[in-house]
């Protein structure tokens, strides 16, 4: 089968589909060979990109961390680092040295936090938090999104994510995932499995479990 040039075409083809499923890329199948841009190579480009960008899809991420979606925002957030932040001190009015480019883990020490401010004080807050642009918000402990979070999130784009999990489990699973996620070795896994695919070679798709440890994720 492997000196069979249509199933090399066919193993490199679904290849790309599992990275571009992995990534939160749409994935397109070639209409012809009329039509370069639409090509797996080219779909599998995308892919890399959006990988070297640190975009990380909305879903994806609800997936891996087996979290609920409570508000998608723009489908995409980047980030640059799986360091976290607990923004306990920002919602008490304090934003010199705020992380605002790393996920922003809501626990009971936010919570608390919140419930300690009158209504015109966590409008205030809530206002100076997103418009530091910060990439999104996870709740744990199963608490319920505050409504004027949800609301300001949803004036910013920003997607929230909520689990039952504590917040130093949730911390653990989303550190675990994006370090997966943003090591560059991802970049040269698609580029080293689709090159395997397409020469026939079985192990492409094993590069992509070893490389990025998918199975610490599911």
């Amino acid at each position: 089968y492997l000196k069979d040039s249509k199933y090399r075409d066919k193993l490199a083809e679904a290849t790309a589909k599992g990275i571009c499923e992995f990534l939160g890329v749409a994935w397109q199948a070639d209409p012809g060979e009329g039509n370069a841009e639409d090509t797996p190579d080219a779909w599998a480009a995308e892919a890399w990109q959006k990988a070297k960008d640190k975009g990380v899809n909305v879903q994806t991420f609800a997936k891996y961390t087996h979290m609920q979606v409570a508000y998608a925002g723009r489908d995409w957030f980047n980030v640059h680092t799986s360091d976290l932040n607990r923004p306990a001190i920002q919602f008490a009015g304090y934003f010199q040295y705020f992380s605002a480019d790393r996920v922003q883990i809501v626990g009971n020490q936010e919570m608390a936090c919140l419930r300690t401010l009158r209504p015109e004080e966590v409008d205030g807050r809530m206002d100076e938090f997103f418009s530091y642009k910060v990439p999104c918000l996870v709740i744990c402990n199963g608490d319920p999104v505050p409504e004027m979070l949800m609301r300001k999130a949803k004036e910013n784009g920003v997607p929230i994510f909520c689990c039952e999990e504590s917040t130093s489990k949730t911390s653990h699973i989303v550190v675990d995932f994006l370090d997966n996620v943003l090591a560059p070795e991802e970049v040269l896994a698609c580029a080293l499995a689709i090159g395997f695919a397409k020469e026939g070679n079985p192990i492409a798709p094993f590069i992509l479990l070893l490389v990025f440890n998918i199975p610490n994720v599911l």
